[in-house]
């Protein structure tokens, strides 16, 4: 797990619960975590997010986007 190396991590969900609940399984593998509740479905909130994690945790290096429902 990347967690388990220092990665600075940020979490989006519709649902704030299983983001919260990812975090906290992040923060206990050692990383700093942080969540976000978006609806991806625009650019112009894809752009948010994007913006809202540079000011929270510094320029990504890293994005992995799951599309759809996953649960």
């Amino acid at each position: 797990m990347l967690a388990e190396h220092g990665a600075k991590v940020v979490v989006n969900d519709l649902d704030a619960g299983p983001a919260k609940e990812t975090v906290a399984a992040i923060e206990k593998a050692g990383a700093r975590a942080m969540a976000f509740q978006a609806d991806l479905t625009t650019a112009g909130a894809m752009e948010q997010l994007f913006s809202d994690t540079v000011a929270a945790v510094g320029r990504p290096d890293i994005a992995i986007n799951t599309v759809g429902k996953v649960r």
